[in-house]
């Protein structure tokens, strides 16, 4: 793998988005929401313009478009999971702009994260809780690659196949079209900063 797309992909690493590759809800029960394969389904209201119905305008479920996102990112569907972001989407957290840049091809941003890292999400609580809004609290498993998958030999020597927790609740806002606009989390900065300090290590082994 050239060293040029290699930084590159852990510069996006830097600043990546939520993302899951198996969910359980709080009793430990797989999720299948999230892990079963689904077909293509619409979360948009349908209404006509001038009808009754445009007070009401907006994302019917915010909740499904988000799982339904999570579900292409399980999949390690980059394609799948770009279609789920708005333009100018911004990512939170702890009340700090994280800066997250897609550069206009959130596809492209995650085929790239995918070759280094791989999550998973144990939910503790997730519920449509407004308009065009829903929250999600839950324990994030972030595991680093080998290098198996990117033409090295595998290895488990730090920084290779590392893995961190990060405990994390997130209030999400999506548009009419059910597109994440919004992901504003809350968590422990410690736990955001090993992670952060172990894709900046890949960083400067190959960019130099």
């Amino acid at each position: 793998m050239k060293a040029g797309i290699l930084s590159t992909t852990i510069s996006v690493l830097l600043a990546f988005a939520i993302s899951a590759s198996a969910s359980y809800d709080q009793l430990g029960r797989r999720n299948t929401r999230i892990l079963k394969k689904q077909g293509k389904k619409k979360g948009k209201k349908s209404h006509k313009k001038g009808s009754k119905d445009d007070s009401a305008a907006g994302c019917d479920d915010p909740l499904a478009a988000i799982m339904h996102a999570l579900q292409c990112i399980a999949d390690a569907d980059g394609a799948c999971a770009g279609k789920a972001y708005a333009e100018g989407f911004k990512k939170i957290h702890n009340g700090r702009d994280t800066l997250t840049d897609f550069t206009d091809d959130p596809a492209t941003y995650w085929t790239q994260a995918f070759l280094l890292v791989r999550l998973s999400l144990t939910f503790d609580h997730h519920l449509n809780i407004g308009p065009n809004m829903a929250s999600i609290r839950y324990l994030e498993g972030v595991e680093f690659t080998d290098g198996s998958n990117i033409g090295l030999p595998a290895s488990d020597e730090y920084p290779f196949g590392a893995y961190y927790e990060q405990h994390e609740h997130a209030l999400v806002t999506v548009d009419d079209d059910c597109k994440m606009t919004k992901w504003d989390q809350y968590g422990d900065d410690a736990e955001q900063q090993a992670v952060d300090d172990t894709a900046a290590v890949f960083l400067a082994m190959f960019s130099a």
